[in-house]
């Protein structure tokens, strides 16, 4: 069954959405630089290109292309086992990214930055900061003081919550910040290793999406949309909180996920067909599993809440190595979302 999946995303340049904002673009160089400890693109169409090859990449080959530029990405921070890990979380306020789209953790710094040209962009609590010419005291200003920023644009990120089916048997699902998504996941349960109770733990399944806007016009915005799908497991801690497990778990995926449609004004335009996607593969890992399901583009008009039309369906395995075979999950469905 296809679903819609309400982005409720709208687009917002300092006082209205009639300015649109391009950096000065370096023609005679369309590789990526670092500077300043942040990724440098050359235009906004080289960021975009990019995005959309990042899209495409597995895990590994993402891990891959994160090595040749050395920045300390916000990929690389929530991956790390470092003893310091949650303190820069916090310190950077990065949590807010926990369910953005992987091309964004991987081209945004700690410090939350890229740059495109010679426009800073500073990402901060759903706003894009514009800091043209490069200049780094307007940009210290700016996270001293956001009044200082002139140039905005908007960012969304929130996983997909399931609401009432709407006249046409359709399920509408809202994405929205900080929402959780439980509709496929199986326990808790208590995990055994070599035999012997090892906590409690959890397996789930669920889609975000993230959006932005790629500059505006009057009465809308340009805006970028990606789907993901995420494949994780968590274990419940001394507080009762559900973290990120790290036990060595087997995984069989497929799934495929047919005609998905990205609708940038609703029914007020026509779709933006993001092709087919088939996942097939098995995996032993410890840690979160994103695969891109689409990405979509198109211009999102004021009053209009961009959506994704998507059917997914297939199954996925899990199972904890060394664990009993009762706590495995198959999560079949047809369709799943």
């Amino acid at each position: 069954m296809r679903k819609i999946l309400s982005v409720l995303f709208v687009c917002s340049v300092l006082f209205s959405c009639d300015r649109l904002v391009e950096p000065n673009i370096d023609s005679n160089n369309s590789s990526i630089k670092v500077e300043n400890g942040r990724l440098v693109f050359s235009s906004t169409k080289h960021y975009l290109e990019t995005t959309n090859s990042i899209f495409k990449m597995d895990q590994k080959s993402l891990d891959e292309w994160e090595k040749k530029y050395r920045i300390n990405s916000i990929r690389q921070m929530f991956r790390s086992e470092s003893a310091e890990k949650e303190a820069i979380i916090t310190e950077n306020k990065l949590m807010e990214f926990e369910n953005a789209a992987e091309f964004m953790l991987a081209t945004l710094n700690t410090k939350r930055e890229i740059q495109i040209g010679d426009t800073i962009i500073w990402y901060n609590e759903g706003i894009k900061h514009y800091v043209p010419g490069k200049d780094e005291n307007l940009l210290s200003r700016i996270k001293e003081n956001t009044l200082f920023s002139t140039l905005k644009g908007e960012y969304s990120i929130g996983t997909l919550e399931e609401r009432k089916p709407n006249k046409q048997g359709r399920i509408i699902m809202s994405a929205t910040n900080g929402s959780l998504d439980a509709r496929w996941q199986s326990g808790p349960f208590t995990m055994y290793k070599n035999g012997q109770p090892w906590g409690v733990r959890k397996f789930v399944h669920e889609l975000y999406v993230t959006t932005q806007t790629m500059g505006c016009f009057p009465g809308g915005c340009n805006t970028q949309s990606t789907i993901y799908l995420r494949v994780k497991a968590e274990y419940r801690d001394s507080r009762g909180n559900w973290p990120n497990a790290g036990d060595a778990r087997s995984v069989f995926i497929n799934v495929s996920s047919i005609g998905p449609e990205y609708l940038s004004s609703g029914s007020l335009i026509a779709p933006y067909y993001a092709g087919n996607t088939f996942i097939y593969n098995s995996y032993v890992t410890t840690n979160n599993l994103v695969f891109g399901l689409a990405v979509g583009y198109g211009p999102t008009y004021s009053g209009y809440s961009p959506q994704w039309s998507v059917d997914v369906s297939g199954y996925i395995y899990q199972n904890f190595n060394g664990d009993l075979l009762s706590n495995a999950w198959n999560n079949e469905a047809y369709p799943l979302w």
